[in-house]
């Protein structure tokens, strides 16, 4: 059980370094921030506001998942993506 756990938790860190390559590679972001993120601090320029639509429109009726866009920019600020030791270095 705990090995099937740490497997899935493996796979969203690649899923979600991948996005980070992506938000850094295509749209020229910060390294470490995802697109959800990146597309809820931004939702109010240019085309920033379609991307946190579309993605949060995708995030709720595909996988059910409501408000994707903002809990992803909360964990970010709240630094839940660091490993635990640097999340409490100030």
């Amino acid at each position: 059980m705990v090995r099937e756990i740490e497997k899935c938790n493996h796979v969203k860190q690649i899923l979600i370094s991948l996005d980070q390559l992506a938000n850094t590679v295509l749209f020229g972001g910060w390294a470490d921030e995802t697109i959800s993120a990146r597309s809820y601090r931004k939702r109010h320029y240019k085309y920033w506001h379609i991307v946190y639509y579309t993605v949060d429109f995708i995030a709720k009726y595909i996988f059910r998942q409501n408000n994707h866009c903002y809990k992803s920019w909360l964990s970010e600020f709240k630094k839940h993506q660091l490993p635990p030791a640097y999340r409490t270095i100030e």
